[in-house]
């Protein structure tokens, strides 16, 4: 599936979360004062919300009438804490997009990239054939007026991302959220569109094509669009891990026993979790072992209450609600 990032299918995509996310930078905010202390008001005033189930949760209510905790119910004041966690859950999702010139973003989107631009050399025309200049052009040709892909937000991101440092505005797609490449043939000649063609980049019904490289207007030469996003536009891509992806030892302050969200550095967790986790999984197997014990009691006896237990002194079982039709101890015991 082209429509968003899988390390499951390109595992060199973690190894550059992982550089990404162990960088000072990310570090430093990931544990930043106020990183500490919106960790705090999750775990401590929400009831134990955490970084990776909370945005969602958030724009969710942000998108209806329902009531927010009293605690989040600034939203829309500048400074609210509700915005300071939208922000910050942004930040550490967006980070690992944008490290590095955006190097998790394009190779990440490389393989829809390469089917979009394939469409648009349809379009130009290959192997020195005449690119379509109006409609019948296009239909004779079999190029398609319009193309449509459904994604996720994790998918605009990364796309917005791979077009260049100050195309995406730094603030997570929302609910319907939308990109837009329209292509022109331009009709007359014209220096600034060298390749007779152009192109606008339209998100959420805002142009950014001035915002690429090499784009001062709102139509911009097509072949700026195709030589950015060429060298990373294929399916054939390098995804084979190189190993940085191992955790290492990094070394993180638990002052004042803040839990900021922990991304890669190694997946590391607080000892004290996985304690939880296990002693969470015993109990509950115990729970449902003893509910399965009186279960099949009950369904033995009758539907009634069958309480056994183990006498000590006499090494064997009594029974304090006889079934009907046994009259002895041995008799239940030879059951």
């Amino acid at each position: 599936d082209p429509m968003k990032p899988e390390e499951r299918v390109c595992p060199r995509l973690r190894d550059l979360q992982v550089v990404a996310e162990r960088s000072e930078e990310f570090l430093a905010g990931n544990f930043s004062a106020e990183a500490k202390e919106l960790t705090r008001v999750l775990t401590e005033d929400l009831g134990g919300a955490n970084w990776g189930s909370c945005f969602d949760c958030l724009m969710t209510q942000a998108c209806n009438d329902r009531p927010l905790p009293p605690i989040l119910d600034d939203f829309g004041e500048d400074g609210s804490l509700f915005s300071r966690i939208v922000d910050h859950s942004t930040w550490l999702d967006a980070y690992k997009h944008i490290y590095d010139d955006g190097a998790y973003a394009k190779l990440s989107m490389g393989p829809l990239w390469a089917e979009v631009t394939g469409h648009i050399e349809g379009m130009r025309g290959r192997e020195g054939k005449k690119g379509a200049r109006s409609r019948t052009d296009m239909k004779n040709m079999d190029v398609p007026m319009l193309l449509l892909y459904s994604g996720h937000d994790t998918t605009l991101l990364p796309i917005l991302v791979s077009l260049g440092k100050d195309v995406w505005d730094g603030r997570w797609v929302p609910y319907a959220g939308m990109v837009v490449i329209e292509n022109y043939a331009v009709t007359e000649d014209d220096p600034k569109f060298p390749s007779g063609y152009a192109f606008r980049l339209i998100y959420d019904g805002k142009v950014l094509t001035d915002r690429m490289e090499g784009c001062e207007n709102e139509l911009c030469d097509l072949e700026v669009l195709t030589d950015h996003v060429g060298p990373f536009a294929t399916w054939d891509r390098d995804c084979a891990s190189t190993g940085d992806a191992d955790p290492g030892t990094v070394e993180v302050d638990w002052e004042e026993k803040a839990m900021p969200h922990f991304a890669y550095l190694g997946k590391t967790h607080h000892s004290l979790d996985v304690v939880m986790w296990v002693g969470t999984t015993l109990f509950l197997c115990f729970v449902s072992s003893w509910c399965t014990v009186l279960y099949l009691t009950g369904k033995l006896y009758g539907g009634k209450r069958a309480v056994a237990w183990f006498d000590k002194s006499a090494s064997r079982f009594r029974n304090t609600d006889v079934r009907p039709g046994f009259k002895t101890r041995r008799d239940i015991e030879m059951l």
